[in-house]
C-alpha cells in the first residue's frame, strides 16, 4: 500500500514536471491558465521561394523575414493535395484526401455545387473553426480560408462570430478578366497576351502585370489590402475588449495566386533584368500521367502557350509573381503590426502557411496540380507566444495535415479519430529538432500519390507507373531512379505508405475515370 502511494506520488510529480518543462520551453509559466489566442494566416499559392535552400535571390518579403527571426520555420512542409479546395479542406479538418474523397477543385454531384463543399463532404468531424468556436474562442475571419471564402457555406455565421463579407466585384473590373470565374482574384491587367495574342480565353489567368489604382481596383485598393484593413481594425477592436475571450482569427490572403497583379510600385521594386529562367527538364523519364498533369488550362498546354509567347513573357510571369509576394508581404506586415499595437502579441500563437506551391516551367508545368516539389512544398511558419528565443529552421519533412493536431495540442482541444497528421508540438518544444524517418502522403486526383520521406520521394500514378527521386542529391527531381534495381528496397518501403482502399472522388459511386484520363488520352493520340 505504502509502495503504491509512493509510486503514485512519483508519477504525479513526473507528469507535473513534464508539463512545467514544456510550458517553460515556450516562454510560458506553469501558473498560466488563460488560453492563448491563435492568428492563423494562409497565403494563396505561395511556394518555397521565401525560405531555406529554395529562397529566390530576388524575393522581397521583409515582414515574413522579421517573423521568421522569432519563429520555427518548417522548410520541408508539404500540402495534402496541390490544389486550393482539396488542400484547404484537409488543412481545416485534419482529414486526408484519400479518406474524404476531396482530391481536386472539381464539381460535386452530391452537393450540386460547382466546387465540392468541404463542410458538406467532410461533416463527421469538427472543422477548425467549429472546434474553436465550440470551445470558448471568439472566431474572427477574413479572406480565403476555404476555396470559397472564410467558409465553404453561404452562412459564414455558422462558423464565425465576426467575419468580413465576401467581396463584390465591380463590373468595370470584371471587363479585363473576360468572365474569369474566380471572383476573388481580380483585378486582371488590362493587356492579356493569352487572350489577345493566342485567342485563348480558357487559362487566361496565367498572366502578369501591374494594375492602376485609379481605374482597375476596388476604391483604389487590391482585395488583399481590403482584407488587411478589416483584420487590422478587428485586432485593435479586440485589444480594447474588457475580459475578452481568446480569439481564433483566420486571415486568408489571395496573392500571389494568378493573375500575378499588384500595384506598379511592387513591380518597380523587383529588378526584372536579373530574373533568370529555370531550365526546362526533358520529359523522357516521366510517365504519361505525369505529363498530363503539366498540361494546365490553356488549349494545347500551358507550356506551349508560354513558349509561343516567348522568354520575355516567361520573365513577365516570374516578375509578376515576385511583385505579388512583395505586395502580400506588406499586407501581412500591417496585420502583424496591428496585433502588436493591440497588446495581444505576447499571448498569441501565429501560424503562417500556404495551401501548396507553384511551378514556373520546371518540368513544363506552369501552375500547381502536380506531384513534384515545386507544387507540393509550402512555407510553414509557427511563432509561439512571445516568439521563439531565436530563429529556428527545421528540415524535417512535415505535412499541412499536421497543423490541425498541433493547434489541438497547444490549445488543449479534443482531437477526432480521423486525424491523419501528427502534432508538431514536440518539434516546436525541442527545436532545433533531430530529424526522424517520417513520411508524408500527397494526393492529386484519384489514386495518384507522392510519398515524401527525409531523403527519397516516390510518385505513383493510378496506372502503376512511378518516379523515384533522391531529393538530397537531386533536389530538382531531374533523374527518375525507378528502374535502378539497387533502389528497389527503398521503393518497396515507400509503397507501403500508399492507401490500399482510397475513397472514391466526391460524388462518385463507382470509378468511371476523370478529366485526367481524358488528358492522357489526348497526350497519347
Amino acid at each position: 500500500m505504502q509502495n503504491n502511494r509512493r509510486q503514485f506520488l512519483k508519477n504525479s510529480f513526473s507528469t507535473f514536471l513534464g508539463a512545467y518543462t514544456a510550458l517553460n520551453s515556450l516562454g510560458l509559466s506553469a501558473k498560466t491558465t488563460k488560453k492563448n489566442n491563435i492568428l492563423f494566416i494562409t497565403i494563396d499559392d505561395l511556394n518555397a521561394w521565401i525560405m531555406g535552400s529554395q529562397r529566390h535571390p530576388l524575393v522581397k518579403c521583409p515582414n515574413l523575414d522579421k517573423l521568421m527571426q522569432t519563429s520555427i520555420s518548417f522548410t520541408n512542409a508539404h500540402c495534402a493535395a496541390p490544389v486550393c479546395a482539396a488542400s484547404r479542406a484537409a488543412l481545416m479538418t485534419g482529414v486526408a484526401p484519400h479518406e474524404s474523397g476531396m482530391y481536386t477543385n472539381a464539381q460535386s454531384a452530391s452537393t450540386g455545387t460547382r466546387r465540392a463543399n468541404a463542410h458538406i463532404v467532410i461533416n463527421d468531424v469538427p472543422h477548425l473553426t467549429t472546434l474553436f468556436k465550440e470551445n470558448g474562442y471568439h472566431n474572427v475571419g477574413a479572406g480565403k480560408i476555404y476555396h470559397r471564402w472564410v467558409s465553404d457555406e453561404a452562412e459564414h455565421s455558422k462558423h464565425y462570430h465576426d467575419f468580413m463579407p465576401e467581396l463584390v466585384i465591380p463590373d468595370k473590373i470584371k471587363e479585363h478578366g473576360d468572365g474569369y470565374a474566380g471572383y476573388k482574384f481580380y483585378p486582371f491587367p488590362v493587356d492579356n497576351p493569352v487572350v489577345d495574342n493566342l485567342g485563348h480565353k480558357s487559362g487566361q489567368s496565367l498572366v502578369a502585370g501591374a494594375v492602376d489604382r485609379n481605374t482597375n481596383m476596388f476604391d483604389k485598393k487590391m482585395p488583399d489590402e481590403l482584407i488587411a484593413d478589416w483584420l487590422c481594425n478587428k485586432l485593435l477592436e479586440l485589444g480594447k475588449t474588457v475580459n475578452p475571450k481568446p480569439f481564433f482569427m483566420t486571415a486568408g490572403f489571395l496573392r500571389p495566386h494568378v493573375p500575378y497583379t499588384a500595384p506598379q510600385e511592387y513591380f518597380d521594386a523587383i529588378d526584372r533584368d536579373k530574373i533568370t529562367l529555370p531550365s526546362v527538364d526533358d520529359m523522357l523519364d516521366i510517365p504519361e500521367y505525369g505529363k498530363a498533369m503539366t498540361m494546365g488550362l490553356i488549349p494545347g498546354g500551358d507550356h506551349k502557350a508560354v513558349s509561343d509567347l516567348g522568354e520575355e513573357y516567361w520573365k513577365d510571369l516570374m516578375h509578376g509573381y515576385l511583385a505579388s509576394i512583395a505586395f502580400v508581404d506588406d499586407q501581412l506586415g500591417k496585420v502583424l503590426r496591428a496585433l502588436n499595437d493591440s497588446g495581444n502579441a505576447e499571448n498569441t500563437w501565429i501560424f503562417v502557411m500556404s495551401d501548396h506551391g507553384q511551378n514556373f516551367g520546371e518540368k513544363q508545368n506552369w501552375r500547381k496540380m502536380c506531384l513534384w516539389d515545386e507544387s507540393t512544398r509550402t512555407p510553414l511558419i509557427v511563432s509561439p507566444p512571445r516568439g521563439a528565443k531565436k530563429k529556428v529552421t527545421v528540415d524535417q519533412v512535415v505535412s499541412l495535415l499536421d497543423v490541425y493536431p498541433t493547434l489541438c495540442s497547444i490549445s488543449n482541444l479534443p482531437q477526432h479519430n480521423k486525424i491523419a497528421g501528427q502534432s508538431l508540438l514536440p518539434i516546436i518544444n525541442n527545436a532545433p529538432y533531430r530529424r526522424s524517418e517520417r513520411t508524408v502522403l500527397i494526393s492529386w486526383h484519384y489514386k495518384n500519390y507522392a510519398v515524401k520521406a527525409s531523403r527519397y520521394k516516390l510518385i505513383q500514378y493510378r496506372d502503376g507507373s512511378e518516379e523515384l527521386y533522391d531529393t538530397q542529391e537531386d533536389p530538382l527531381e531531374r533523374t527518375n531512379l525507378i528502374t535502378q534495381n539497387k533502389f528497389q528496397p527503398i521503393v518497396e518501403s515507400l509503397r507501403s505508405h500508399i492507401p490500399s482502399s482510397p475513397s472514391l472522388p466526391v460524388g462518385m459511386s463507382e470509378w468511371k475515370g476523370d478529366s485526367l484520363d481524358a488528358i492522357v488520352g489526348k497526350v497519347n493520340s
